[in-house]
């Protein structure tokens, strides 16, 4: 691992552009004129996940959490905000950096958690929307049989159904689970 390597971004027009450095044995972030310091031997866990969006159909992330905190001491986005609707893929930067820092907090850190996904509690709770959605759907076209509904009714169910694989891709990629920091596959990184 080399003694210094960063990662900049910035997530959103209202966010500065930030960096984050691995400097010998610390995370070094720098937002905007501040700057905060992690030993990585603090990392308590990091967490990748695949989150898209209507704009950031390839968007990754990357939690890490310092020990004793309950929100996440910052993250990192696999792309970087450019404009209005327009983001600029940092993919190779971002598999560079994240690699580079699990293999700096195993090696500090061997009891840090490395996990992928949502938490449980956002996956049950979005599987769980999704379901009640398709049954809800179901159960009234039992009642209506189907009669009365406009054309736009009709788009909108096929539309749903058609977008049922993009579903089932991100449900695979974020079920949450520990990974081996030591060979992160390419289904965690983009």
């Amino acid at each position: 691992m080399t003694e210094s390597l960063s990662y900049t971004h910035r997530r959103h027009a209202f966010e500065a552009e930030k960096t984050i450095a691995i400097e010998g044995d610390d995370l070094v972030l720098r937002e905007g004129a501040g700057e905060r310091r992690l030993a990585l031997k603090d990392v308590a866990k990091i967490r990748l996940a695949f989150e898209p969006s209507r704009v950031q159909d390839d968007l990754y992330t990357c939690r890490i959490w310092a020990k004793g905190q309950v929100k996440p001491w910052t993250v990192l986005h696999s792309n970087s905000y450019r404009g209005i609707m327009d983001f600029d893929g940092r993919g190779l930067a971002y598999r560079t950096f994240v690699s580079a820092l699990n293999d700096a907090v195993i090696a500090r850190n061997p009891s840090a958690a490395f996990r992928v996904g949502t938490s449980v509690l956002m996956y049950v709770l979005n599987i769980g929307i999704v379901v009640v959605a398709f049954a809800a759907l179901a159960w009234v076209l039992v009642l209506t049989d189907g009669e009365g509904w406009p054309e736009s009714a009709w788009v909108k169910i096929a539309l749903a159904l058609v977008l049922v694989p993009v579903l089932v891709f991100w449900a695979r990629r974020n079920w949450p689970r520990s990974y081996d920091p030591r060979a992160i596959g390419d289904q965690l990184l983009p």
